[in-house]
């Protein structure tokens, strides 16, 4: 609670918490657990995690994000928001029965008829329609078909997925609605502190070359570093331990409908670091 004004009792409940850390440690001590390899490895790690943190805070003080730099970077991110489309699909479990709702369709046959009487997939309810969605939420199978087509066509042949065969119409694309400026302003300003450390740290590396990386190449410290990261709180600041640089949402109000289909991926189909919940008789 640093910075705020806290009670006495709260004095008192964090000297007893202080008073057993240290009692705690003391018997450690005495015990010779400082002494263990994998102990002293992570006092050195938790010590350099907190100069990571401290030094590049300090950096960003020394080198603060100017108004004028945000405003760009908004319009980059806005630029690099994902299109949305918009489509149907008819999910059956064999290619015949998919080949067979093609030909019907080309015929002339009514997708949205057509999907609610024999789409296996809870979206048959509305026609097979899926909604907006980005294709960064379907699997690839679908994606890729999708992202071939142009509005109002139907796919050639039946797309095959981990969930069967599936025929596909896309009906419109967009692009995605960008958030307003000063609802995102703050986030847009970690984007780009964040870039500036990145920056900043590659140039730390590039000062010392490749011949002084090999200082840092101890197979055996490398290896027990590896082991303990894993265990241990991210550093905040650090590019590479604290994740990509983040990107900017699209506006709420517009983001894509929930698609009902069975297509959509679900985490462990897609990237496990970016979970998304799998629609349909799968998120049932």
């Amino acid at each position: 609670q640093s910075g705020r004004e806290i009670s006495e009792d709260q004095k008192g409940e964090l000297l007893d918490q202080y008073i057993s850390m240290q009692l705690a440690a003391e018997e450690g001590e005495k015990a010779g657990v400082d002494k263990d390899q994998k102990v002293r490895d992570q006092l050195a790690l938790a010590r350099l995690q907190v100069l990571v943190d401290t030094g590049l805070q300090k950096y960003l003080e020394a080198h603060p994000v100017q108004d004028s730099e945000l405003r760009p970077e908004y319009d980059t991110q806005v630029a690099a928001l994902p299109r949305e489309y918009h489509a149907r699909h008819i999910l059956v479990d064999d290619q015949a029965a998919a080949e067979a709702i093609t030909k019907e369709l080309k015929g002339g046959a009514d997708f949205a008829k057509l999907a609610a009487k024999r789409s296996k997939d809870p979206s048959s309810k509305s026609g097979g329609d899926l909604g907006w969605f980005s294709l960064d939420t379907m699997v690839p199978p679908f994606a890729n078909a999708v992202k071939a087509m142009q509005p109002g066509q139907l796919t050639d042949q039946p797309v095959q997925s981990q969930y069967g065969w599936q025929v596909i119409k896309l009906e419109e694309t967009r692009a995605t609605s960008a958030p307003p400026f000063d609802e995102v302003k703050d986030r847009v300003k970690m984007i780009v502190q964040r870039k500036k450390l990145q920056a900043h740290l590659e140039e730390l590396r590039k000062a010392i070359g490749q011949y002084g990386r090999l200082r840092f190449m101890d197979d055996r410290k490398v290896q027990r570093l590896q082991a303990l990261m894993g265990g241990l709180r991210r550093v905040r600041w650090l590019p590479g331990l604290a994740g990509p640089v983040e990107t900017l949402p699209p506006r709420a109000d517009d983001r894509p409908r929930s698609a009902s289909g069975e297509e959509r991926a679900s985490a462990d189909d897609r990237r496990p670091h970016r979970p998304r919940g799998p629609p349909g008789e799968a998120r049932r």
